[in-house]
């Protein structure tokens, strides 16, 4: 009887009345592949931020501007094949924003997971951005709106988009972002957006 009562406070039964192990040595090596799984990757060899601008100047006679911003970046991931992940920026420090002459008309923050498909359809490389593929495969909407005050009008648009592929041995990645301005007004406009100093897959 001493010996049951010792076994019930000991440890808490499950109902088939057999105390459940715990390995604390598979929980330990489980959160350790999680953080291994977790990698980061920069833009640039300096690890500084890039942050995008399109500016759109009003120009005589008739005030109509339209201008594009468009950036690529490679990224060199190893030799591992990627997988299916979650992408999270690191370090952005301020909020994507769209400002018509004084008055910000859009702003907007990045989601913290961005979910990546590494699939057979975006298995290609982009050789420069004013390659036709570019605009075809940045084509996820970020932010996009229009503007008017009586006879002013402009619009915008950022767009983002990415692609891998392998190479001599090695995968890769792209990340594609295009910004775009247009206005028929006497005020310029300014797009930024804010992708930090890299991202982290996990």
């Amino acid at each position: 009887m001493l010996k049951l009562l010792t076994f019930i406070v000991g440890g808490a039964l499950n109902v088939n009345g057999i105390m459940p192990l715990v390995n604390h040595e598979n929980i330990s090596s489980l959160n350790q592949n999680q953080v291994k799984n977790e990698k980061e990757y920069f833009w640039n060899d300096g690890r500084t931020r890039e942050e995008k601008t399109v500016i759109g100047i009003p120009k005589a006679p008739n005030w109509h501007t339209e201008e594009y911003a468009k950036n690529l970046f490679t990224i060199d991931l190893g030799k591992e094949k990627p997988i299916n992940s979650i992408l999270s920026f690191i370090g952005i420090k301020n909020v994507s924003a769209t400002r018509w002459g004084t008055e910000f008309v859009a702003v907007k923050n990045w989601d913290k997971e961005i979910p990546i498909f590494i699939e057979e359809q975006n298995n290609i490389k982009i050789k420069s951005t004013s390659d036709y593929y570019f605009g075809k495969y940045a084509s996820i909407k970020f932010m996009k709106g229009s503007h008017q005050y009586i006879l002013s009008r402009m619009e915008y648009s950022v767009y983002y988009g990415y692609t891998w592929y392998q190479e001599n041995g090695n995968y890769y990645m792209q990340f594609l972002l295009n910004q775009m301005v247009s206005m028929f007004s006497f005020a310029e406009v300014v797009n930024s957006v804010d992708i930090g100093a890299g991202f982290v897959l996990k």
